[in-house]
């Protein structure tokens, strides 16, 4: 299934972590972006990813993309960030963007495993991957 064309004039990157919902849920932006990376302290990690599920399965997302950001491939976060959220709230979700990404494998490494998800869930549209190039190291062309 082909997924509708979307305007991404906007993107509001919010932390997770507020108890009654992301902050700017009702912002007149076009990408409302949890953030799990920067926005978030170590030992709060996880309790955001919980949060990150309930406000995809319970707010009202209406006229925006929805979307999180993972932290980077070289922590021991991303994974979790990938596995517990999509298996939970992953048929309401439409983007997900990889913080800090080095190298093209990165990404390819992700889509398997989110492929996966997608099809062990049977999630019929799937959810969409992004790059955030934030590095010299990532914007290297002898990064292979």
């Amino acid at each position: 299934m082909e997924k509708p064309i979307r305007l991404r004039r906007s993107t509001l990157s919010v932390p997770p972590i507020a108890k009654d919902g992301p902050e700017g849920l009702h912002a007149p932006t076009d990408v409302l972006m949890l953030d799990l990376e920067d926005s978030v302290p170590v030992p709060e990690k996880e309790e955001a990813r919980k949060r990150v599920i309930a406000a995809f399965k319970e707010q009202d997302w209406s006229g925006k993309v929805r979307c999180y950001r993972i932290n980077g491939m070289d922590t021991p976060f991303a994974y979790r960030d990938i596995i517990d959220i999509v298996e939970a709230a992953g048929d309401a979700i439409d983007v997900i963007v990889v913080a800090k990404v080095n190298d093209a494998a990165e990404i390819k490494a992700i889509d398997y495993l989110l492929t996966q998800i997608e099809m062990r869930m049977g999630f019929q549209t799937p959810i969409g991957l992004e790059a955030s190039i934030e590095t010299p190291k990532g914007c290297s062309r002898s990064v292979r």
